[in-house]
């Protein structure tokens, strides 16, 4: 239980440094991992993807960190208002790298997390795409580790329906259609599916986030 703790207050504590940074990214981050947690459980009722307990314990804590190397983007960046230039995207992109290093270093202070290490994977490979258009190294299908596939329909349902100084939030009903749309193109189908089939438990989710 100590040890437990100890992991806890560990991610914590990098979580509150997200926050601090920007508060949009903080609270995405956290959303994300009640998002995680739903579809991992759904997971584990199929043989697909073989996931333990162990597993979803790991991927759910770690969802918290994926988007860390954000602190690294400058502001005006970061916070900017409107479409980005393609430059702009080209820094905003940099958080996947960015966040790889910055939990590498992590990683070798806490050997014993074992979130952290998924944390990592999550940073680096969330924005790839099914079918290898992402970013930042164009990973294809199951190139991509299996907990960033996961990751990725948790975060962009989170940024679909939350409010961006971009833009506006999108209603339920349509940020389900364009993870839908994504299905064997940004996502991996079988997660997708399993998005679908959970799909109520993700509207109670986002009521709760939205008091």
């Amino acid at each position: 239980m100590l040890r437990m703790d100890s992991d806890r207050t560990i991610v914590e504590s990098m979580v509150i440094l997200i926050e601090s940074k920007d508060q949009i990214t903080g609270t995405h981050s956290r959303n994300t991992s009640k998002y995680v947690r739903i579809l991992v459980e759904e997971l584990q009722k199929c043989d697909t993807f073989h996931i333990t307990d162990t597993f979803s314990n790991s991927i759910i804590s770690a969802a918290p960190l994926h988007d860390i190397g954000k602190v690294a983007i400058p502001d005006n960046v970061l916070k900017k208002e409107g479409k980005y230039t393609a430059e702009e995207f080209e820094c905003m992109k940099r958080h996947t790298i960015l966040g790889r290093d910055i939990l590498e270093k992590e990683i070798k202070l806490f050997p014993e997390l074992v979130c952290l290490k998924e944390a990592k994977v999550l940073a680096e490979y969330h924005h790839e795409k099914w079918n290898g258009t992402g970013y930042p190294h164009r990973l294809k299908g199951e190139e991509i580790p299996v907990s960033a596939r996961i990751m990725a329909v948790a975060d962009v349902f989170d940024a679909l329906t939350a409010k961006r100084q971009y833009k506006d939030a999108f209603d339920f009903e349509k940020s389900v259609q364009i993870i839908k749309d994504g299905f064997g193109t940004h996502f991996d189908p079988e997660i997708v599916q399993a998005f679908l089939n959970a799909k109520d438990r993700f509207y109670l989710e986002l009521i709760k986030t939205k008091k």
